[in-house]
């Protein structure tokens, strides 16, 4: 009775881990970058995840970065380097015994690797790849819809001296721009009154994305048939 009891409190607890790690997953990770092209460049990228618990922060302004990596109230990354103090005695001793360079020895030859990917290469054959690749590019293609921006906002000025260059360039922009329907995401006007090279530019980028979300496809992507059998294969191969 005693043991039944302690495999039901392992599988209750095994359940409310699984429960946690899948409702974690499903909190979207948020992302923003701004950029601003003029004189100088200024471009700043913040992705956050559960409710800024952890986030990341990326600035570079005029050529000044900076990044910040934090998780809760603790900095990542971040590390105090304190010179060591040395005793006069313990110099003056190190100054009349030298320490000996040791010599270098030659790199090890990586055999192994080159073998590797020679049965890599032996595995994936050409019939196999062609098995994959729709599936493949099936699952890239929901990935991409997942990760592309909710909110894209540009706008910038641009010019050339020859005012005629400026107008061609502008003809292939609109041309584009009306194909792709990204006329009211992306806005950019002529500056044909200048002497010089005239480029300008805002940009925002706002989105989000869940784990929870891209590891479905993914999933579904290792349980197909053959993929699990390239999959096979190319551990095998290794």
């Amino acid at each position: 009775m005693i043991i039944l009891w302690i495999l039901l409190g392992l599988i209750a607890a095994l359940l409310t881990l699984i429960l946690f790690v899948i409702l974690l997953s499903a909190v979207p990770i948020k992302y923003k970058a701004t950029a601003e092209i003029n004189e100088s460049t200024n471009i700043s990228v913040r992705v956050s995840w559960f409710f800024w618990l952890v986030r990341f922060v990326y600035e570079n302004h005029g050529g000044i970065e900076k990044t910040d990596f934090r998780i809760l109230f603790f900095k990542i990354g971040a590390r105090k380097k304190k010179n060591p103090v040395r005793s006069p005695e313990k110099t003056a001793e190190k100054i009349s015994s030298p320490e000996k360079i040791p010599e270098k020895k030659p790199p090890p030859k990586k055999e192994s690797v080159y073998k590797s990917f020679a049965n890599l290469r032996d595995v994936l054959t050409e019939s196999k790849v062609k098995t994959i690749i729709k599936p493949l590019a099936e699952v890239v293609k929901k990935i991409f819809k997942l990760l592309y921006p909710k909110h894209i906002n540009v706008s910038g000025v641009m010019g050339l001296p020859c005012p005629f260059e400026t107008g061609l360039i502008f003809g292939v922009y609109e041309t584009v721009a009306g194909f792709l329907n990204i006329r009211d995401k992306v806005r950019f006007a002529g500056d044909f009154n200048t002497d010089v090279f005239v480029f300008r530019a805002n940009a925002e980028v706002r989105g989000r994305v869940s784990v929870f979300r891209i590891a479905f496809p993914v999933i579904g992507l290792v349980l197909k048939k053959p993929v699990r059998v390239v999959l096979k294969d190319v551990i095998k191969g290794l």
